[in-house]
């Protein structure tokens, strides 16, 4: 019996890493002190606190702000240190081997996962015009008879800043979901493994979102896998990091249309509208809630499956 419980726990063939726990508890125990902050804090609440109201769900529509930027640097440092500190501890390894280091062709790579996911992008909307259930046009906000200066330069601004905030999210939700966690279940289960769990919990934590639908959360899911595979097939997260932030750069500041539920920034500069039939376009949760993005991301799963394997190595 005893020997069974090591057998579970400990991985006696795993003399390359420091530790010889197997990688789903080393997964464990990455996800453990990444979430004990806020364990933490839920512990020293005062027992006898009354429990607060369900905060009311974000408007649909929003400024983006330097504050709002800037709240994303804390959990993004802190998600950083975790993992260095697992890699190091338990791996013997540096942080660039998570796949951010700056190996031959990284650039290349950021260029590549930009014009694939603004391409991909640009077919889903493609997609709902055709079956005329979008409608795309110049913003009216900075162009109505003519263009306004003041107008258009605030549009800009905020499409700098919307980008700056999708960036940071983007690195984040990459290191959360395709990072340590991922990476280290791959070296001791068969790939569909940690890509099935971390897609899943890809797709649920958007479940909070504005307007979400069982089907939004499926296609968040079937993202998951899309940039999961991504990671697999170029072996660093600047390509699915790249992939992320276009496509949410793309849909949002520049076609104007609802990023997972959110509309970012508040005036885009262009306006695509997301009609009838909902099924399609998503609705009022935005492409990523309809079927053209689904076919879509099938379609990305496939072809990026297909792709010959990358190695990098940091430098």
């Amino acid at each position: 019996m005893h020997m069974n419980i090591l057998n579970i726990l400990i991985d006696r063939q795993s003399v390359q890493l420091r530790t010889n726990l197997r990688s789903g508890w080393r997964a464990l125990v990455f996800v453990t002190i990444l979430g004990s902050p806020w364990l933490l804090s839920q512990l020293l609440a005062p027992a006898n606190r009354s429990p607060s109201p369900a905060p009311p769900l974000p408007s649909p529509a929003f400024d983006v702000g330097l504050v709002m930027i800037l709240s994303y640097l804390p959990p993004l440092a802190w998600v950083l240190f975790v993992s260095w500190g697992c890699l190091k501890r338990m791996e013997g390894e540096p942080l660039g081997t998570l796949g951010l280091g700056l190996f031959v062709g990284w650039k290349r790579e950021i260029i590549r996962g930009l014009g694939t996911g603004a391409a991909m992008t640009g077919i889903v909307v493609l997609l709902q015009l055709i079956a005329r259930g979008s409608q795309l046009g110049l913003n009216p906000y900075w162009f109505k008879a003519a263009v306004d200066p003041e107008a258009l330069r605030h549009s800009v601004t905020e499409t700098f800043l919307t980008v700056a905030l999708f960036t940071v999210a983007a690195l984040f939700e990459e290191l959360l979901y395709r990072g340590y966690a991922f990476q280290t279940l791959l070296r001791g289960v068969h790939p569909v493994v940690p890509i099935v769990i971390l897609s899943t919990l890809f797709g649920l934590g958007h479940w909070g979102n504005p307007n979400r639908t069982v089907f939004s959360t499926a296609n968040t899911v079937l993202a998951g896998v899309w940039l999961s595979v991504a990671y697999l097939r170029s072996r660093n997260l600047w390509y699915p990091t790249a992939l992320h932030l276009s496509w949410n750069v793309t849909l949002g500041p520049i076609f104007g249309l609802p990023v997972s539920g959110r509309l970012l920034p508040a005036h885009p500069l262009l306006l695509t509208s997301s009609g009838s039939p909902v099924w399609l376009t998503g609705g009022s949760y935005g492409s990523e809630g309809g079927a053209a993005a689904t076919v879509v991301l099938l379609g990305a799963i496939v072809v990026t499956s297909l792709m010959k394997g990358r190695s990098s190595q940091s430098t």
